[in-house]
């Protein structure tokens, strides 16, 4: 506070234990300092084991491979491994890359990210990811991600960064608890001169503004980001999983082709059930059933009417540059050669159309999850500040009722490693497309 900064809630908590104790009141503070080390300390060592299941150097065993680059054969460092080269895996071998397999056959353990943990048999067209393991047979690898852009690099890096912190939510949250601490220490104040207890004024600086969203973010959301990456789809940072839950609107930039028009049109139908209106843009090809289709000329009018309604808009596009014309749109990228760490777009690793699904699926779930922990949190803790405050409640009640109800948030409700990956609910209906007049001539709504 000397020096400049606002006061914040740490202030109160320090407050809270520093007057129980001037009091003679030491058992209540000396249990919340028992139980938020004892949290710690078992969020540490949670950490600590993905860390060891996910190691951050990948396969730092290999020293040399032969690859077959371009039509010719070289020995290189894993390290210098790139996207299209060619080599062959051999019985005992750990995969030194993400990539498909173009001959021969294996049985293969996989990775410890991946969902099932039996062994398999690949076969050329099937993919491979870094961390597999081949037990029998040989298979040769087309390489095509390499380094921390594998699925067990991207997942590493999330579990080391942990950048979970730059969603709405928790910038809402933190000016919340910011703006809330003068009111609080006002409320005591009046407390105090009203009754003459210090109990009853003490008790509202033990009132939780927002433990819930944080324990959220740093269980919930990175829980849904390492998931995600799992099911193909990567989610750099929190405030991309929440843009991507809320999207109501998608835009499919296909004026460089359109591949997999089957698989296209099925999610198509999906994401109109939902509500969401697609747009696809194109300069010739075909429709799809139950996008609203437009050129080039007309992007301008179509970027005027979603921003003048508000929409919350995600840009698809498939070439190897984001074609994505506005900074507020969220960037879709389809399974790019290469892209930048925590850049605030979604990456379909795989080219896979079903993939964005699943992706929506898991970011709508996890904001669900995250706004449960607040109500888990914040109301029984409310309930027995205010029991603190007209009924004399001790304050032993409220310390177990707020690290009781942190630990279910952090522990129980929020380190689930299973998200929902179907899009749809049980029993689903068709929302049909109205058409949508953005000016002269109108764009058309294929049926």
């Amino acid at each position: 506070m000397s020096q400049g900064h606002p006061p914040n809630v740490d202030l109160l908590d320090s407050l809270w234990m520093a007057l129980h104790t001037v009091n003679g009141q030491v058992l209540a503070p000396a249990l919340k300092t028992t139980l938020v080390g004892a949290r710690a300390d078992v969020r540490d060592r949670r950490r600590r084991q993905q860390l060891h299941v996910y190691p951050s150097v990948l396969m730092a065993h290999y020293e040399h491979l032969t690859v077959e680059r371009q039509g010719h054969s070289f020995t290189i460092e894993s390290q210098e491994l790139q996207a299209g080269d060619l080599l062959w895996l051999q019985p005992g071998d750990v995969v030194p890359a993400d990539g498909g397999i173009v001959a021969g056959l294996a049985e293969v353990e996989p990775a410890h990210f991946e969902a099932s943990r039996q062994v398999r048999v690949c076969r050329p067209s099937d993919s491979l990811y870094a961390g597999s393991q081949i037990l029998t047979g040989q298979v040769q690898l087309l390489v095509r991600r390499t380094g921390w852009q594998t699925r067990l690099g991207l997942i590493t890096d999330l579990l080391h960064t942990e950048p979970v912190y730059d969603s709405a939510l928790a910038h809402q949250q933190g000016e919340f608890a910011r703006q809330a601490v003068l009111p609080t220490l006002a409320l005591s104040g009046v407390l105090w001169l009203a009754t003459g207890a210090y109990e009853p004024a003490i008790a509202p600086l033990q009132f939780d503004f927002g433990s819930g969203v944080q324990l959220s973010l740093r269980t919930v959301m990175l829980s849904a980001q390492v998931f995600a990456v799992q099911q193909g789809v990567y989610l750099p940072t929190a405030g991309t999983l929440e843009h991507l839950a809320q999207i109501d609107s998608l835009v499919i930039d296909g004026r460089e082709g359109l591949p997999q028009r089957q698989q296209a049109q099925l999610l198509i139908q999906q994401l109109r059930q939902l509500g969401l209106h697609i747009y696809l843009l194109q300069d010739q090809g075909m429709s799809i059933e139950g996008t609203t289709d437009l050129t080039s000329d007309r992007l301008a009018d179509l970027q005027a009417y979603l921003m003048a309604n508000q929409r919350r808009v995600g840009w698809m596009s498939f070439g190897e540059t984001c074609s994505c014309p506005e900074p507020t749109w969220l960037p879709i990228r389809w399974q790019p050669s290469t892209f930048a760490p925590n850049a605030k777009m979604v990456i379909l690793l795989d080219g896979d159309w079903f993939a964005l699904g699943r992706g929506i699926a898991i970011a709508r779930d996890a904001l669900e999850r995250t706004y449960q922990n607040v109500a888990l949190i914040s109301l029984p803790n409310l309930a027995v500040t205010f029991g603190g405050m007209f009924f004399g409640l001790h304050p032993v009640v409220n310390v177990l009722t707020n690290n009781a109800t942190a630990f279910m948030a952090e522990f129980w409700h929020g380190s689930s490693p299973q998200f929902r990956t179907a899009l749809l609910p049980t029993a689903s209906t068709t929302v049909p497309l109205p058409l949508l007049s953005l000016g002269s001539p109108q764009l058309a709504v294929a049926s």
